[in-house]
């Protein structure tokens, strides 16, 4: 379903719930996502996730989304310290990869205890794909780019990761591994296909008027996550225009 069929039906439901007991931390975090992730309110997706921490600190996917929030208007200290709080609110216990993948999300700049915690992932469940494909960004992070595209690689066997590979095999200057990367995902079926995706394959390319017209349709559609895209290494400058308030 388009972003901009599901968000504005999952906002009022959200809001009707908020009205009705304003005490229910979930409720304002629901509501913060949609203002965050399809209205592009900050102040409004800001006041939501702080209500819902006031109610409920241990709210982890709350805490999850004001730290992505802060990333995306430039507030990086302030979002680290939150993704930290998340993971106090919630360490990793037990042995669920999910929470263990989640969890790697608070070492950003700790590249070392993101790399253990995604380790720890891999060795309980092998074939969880989210592990690789943020070990791969670990190591990019780090400037060793072969590594990256050997985690990716392996992650193959699992998921094409097509969106992922492209990004890597442009920053490596395999363009035409990128072209291959652009057509397997435009072959996907319809509903797979986002907008957001083909910006990410684009991204280490170095074709900057492509860039533009995958940002600026990605934009129109609100694809969602673009606002984490907005936080990470995407700097084009037509594409930040789009992010009211962003701050380099």
């Amino acid at each position: 379903m388009r972003p901009a069929d599901a968000f504005p039906h999952a906002k009022g439901r959200c809001s009707k719930s908020a009205l009705l007991d304003n005490s229910l931390s979930e409720a304002h975090t629901s509501l913060g996502i949609c203002l965050l992730q399809y209205e592009w309110d900050w102040a409004g997706a800001e006041r939501e996730f702080s209500r819902s921490i006031e109610l409920n600190g241990e709210n982890v996917v709350a805490r999850l989304n004001y730290s992505i929030l802060l990333a995306a208007v430039g507030r990086k200290d302030e979002s680290l310290s939150e993704a930290e709080a998340r993971h106090r609110a919630r360490p990793v216990v037990g042995d669920d990869p999910d929470e263990i993948w989640a969890s790697s999300t608070s070492s950003r700049g700790n590249t070392a205890g993101m790399h253990s915690r995604l380790q720890k992932a891999l060795e309980i469940d092998p074939g969880y794909a989210n592990s690789y494909g943020m070990l791969a960004f670990a190591h990019q992070a780090k400037g060793e780019l072969t590594e990256a595209l050997n985690w990716l690689e392996r992650a193959t066997a699992i998921t094409p990761m097509f969106t992922v590979r492209g990004w890597a095999y442009g920053l490596a200057g395999r363009t035409n591994e990128v072209s291959r990367m652009v057509k397997a995902w435009s072959n996907c079926p319809r509903v797979l296909r986002v907008a957001l995706a083909f910006v990410t394959i684009t991204t280490g390319s170095g074709d900057v008027e492509a860039w533009r017209r995958r940002c600026g349709r990605a934009t129109e559609d609100r694809s969602n996550g673009l606002v984490m895209a907005g936080s990470a290494d995407f700097r084009c400058l037509a594409f930040r225009s789009h992010l009211p308030g962003h701050r380099s």
